[in-house]
């Protein structure tokens, strides 16, 4: 997320310049594809960043909407297992991220209030 990404790369991220300048110092500290969730922006964005054959960074961005909810506690850690799921299940990483993103955010848009605070997503939307 941004301030992850903030704290690793040790700058500000708070749009998507931020977050591909961000991305391009991750890569230089050696990692070869950079995600970084951008739920946080006015305008929901995540950003993925991989080196191509050639070498040079290719930036694809996987645009979202907002989801009108408190109920936001697991999103992270959603992301990144279904990211994981999805890679395990042979996609490729550009469609593992937006297989991920859609999870999510059907998790958000039915997510429940339960306690106090923010909420859980609905990981069983789909049960």
């Amino acid at each position: 997320n941004l301030a992850e990404a903030a704290l690793l790369a040790g700058i500000e991220v708070r749009d998507l310049p931020s977050m591909e300048e961000s991305a391009r110092r991750l890569r230089q500290r050696g990692a070869r594809s950079v995600v970084i969730t951008g739920g946080h922006l006015p305008e929901p964005v995540d950003l993925l960043a991989e080196g191509s054959r050639h070498g040079a960074l290719e930036f694809r961005r996987f645009p979202g909407s907002r989801v009108d909810t408190g109920n936001t506690h697991g999103t992270g850690c959603a992301f990144s297992t279904a990211l994981a799921c999805n890679l395990a299940l042979g996609k490729s990483l550009p469609d593992a991220v937006a297989a991920a993103k859609e999870y999510v955010t059907k998790a958000l848009r039915t997510s429940y209030s339960v306690g106090k605070g923010p909420g859980p997503i609905n990981h069983l939307f789909e049960l």
